[in-house]
């Protein structure tokens, strides 16, 4: 019988890993979201454990590119008292937050908080206060807010079908090259119905914050 292997017990967590441009920043953000320090914090690899909610979310250094699969992140939690204490924490470093209170969405009733960290990924911090049975689905398609943090502009790359596409304000998009579009063209291609033909790049990055692990 071979030897038996060292197993470290962990409980239970829900685990994200994001692509980040910047590593320093990103933890700057993530250090007040999380109320939290990182557990590991190298050059090329971070990554947070939290006890409530579970999760082991990691950032990984990469170069800058456009767009990703990925729609948003959430924190779900018990009570609104604990949304809002996460949501005063954020102001408080200065961060831009969105509100929906009471609103219809993914089958569910919630309270959220919205905020955006320094590559663009979405967040939202929220209470689930009734489910709605599948007759009632007012809002089920609602999308993320409108960013309101940052109109800088962005990049959207298409890559539908043609050789390339015009849209209603006679701007063209060839086919697999980039184009910088204001922050309002951006967010409602993301929203559109034609949004699977397109690659979203995330806004031109803040100031740097310089990391203390």
């Amino acid at each position: 019988m071979p030897p038996a292997l060292n197993v470290i017990e962990r409980p239970v967590a829900f685990h994200l890993a994001v692509n980040v441009t910047d590593l320093d920043r990103s933890l700057a953000f993530y250090r007040v979201l999380f109320g939290a320090e990182p557990v590991k914090c190298y050059a090329d690899y971070a990554k947070f454990e939290l006890a409530d909610p579970p999760v082991v979310f990691s950032l990984v250094p990469t170069l800058a590119k456009a767009g990703g699969a990925m729609s948003h992140l959430g924190l779900r939690l018990t009570s609104e008292s604990a949304v809002r204490a996460v949501q005063k924490r954020l102001e408080a470093a200065g961060v831009r937050t969105r509100e929906q209170n009471g609103t219809r969405g993914c089958y569910a009733v919630q309270t959220k908080v919205w905020v955006e960290d320094s590559d663009g990924h979405q967040w939202e911090v929220y209470i689930v206060s009734e489910d709605l049975p599948g007759g009632d689905v007012t809002g089920i398609r609602q999308g993320l807010p409108a960013t309101g943090g940052d109109d800088s502009p962005r990049v959207v790359v298409y890559k539908g079908p043609f050789r390339d596409l015009t849209d209603g304000e006679g701007r063209t998009f060839p086919r697999g090259e980039s184009v910088t579009v204001p922050a309002a063209v951006w967010e409602n291609l993301r929203q559109g119905p034609a949004a699977d033909q397109f690659v979203f790049g995330a806004p031109t990055p803040a100031t740097v914050t310089s990391r203390q692990c």
